[in-house]
């Protein structure tokens, strides 16, 4: 934003939320899967993602360059699904029955305190929930693509393909079983 203030040539291309192979960290989306091929998903939120085949945002990102316009913003978004439809998705591409618990916010607040508290500050490691998760959570992350559909040829591609292929890389990799 400062730079495109400064006067340079710069377009902003907002991914919602990618999905796909090779999420090496993982993202916490990624975590999300991971958590969910290691049987780690007792329960789920009433949220919601919009989640986008990660190679569709790589290949408008280069498309992005010849035909965007400079100066603008752009929402590369996917398909919206709360999180019980994506765990859903998920049972049918694997076979690992989906959780049919929904927990409170409450509920998952207090297990994220404890988890920032316990597994963070006193073990060190990374906590599977944080409060800041949880408090996003409590809004679906809906999108629209409709300007970079219609200026840079961005497409919605159905993310159920990304969503197995992102399956199967977690699995080839040893991140679940």
């Amino acid at each position: 934003m400062n730079a495109a203030e400064g006067g340079q040539q710069v377009m902003i291309l907002n991914p919602t939320t990618p999905i796909g192979p090779n999420d090496s960290k993982p993202t916490p989306t990624g975590r999300i899967f991971v958590d969910f091929l290691k049987g780690k998903f007792p329960a789920y939120m009433d949220t919601g993602l919009n989640l986008v085949d990660v190679a569709e945002v790589a290949r408008t990102h280069v498309a992005a360059l010849t035909v965007g316009t400079p100066g603008r913003r752009y929402i590369l978004g996917g398909e919206n699904l709360t999180l019980k439809q994506i765990l859903d998705k998920m049972s049918a591409i694997t076979g690992i029955p989906s959780p049919r618990t929904k927990i409170p916010f409450a509920v998952a607040a207090t297990y994220a305190f404890f988890e920032e508290t316990i597994t963070g500050r006193i073990r060190g490691k990374e906590p599977r929930a944080t409060l800041e998760e949880v408090r996003m959570g409590r809004k679906k992350m809906f999108a629209s693509s409709a300007r970079a559909q219609q200026e840079l040829d961005f497409r919605i591609v159905p993310v159920y393909p990304a969503m197995r292929a992102a399956i199967e890389w977690f699995r080839a990799n040893g991140y679940a079983p």
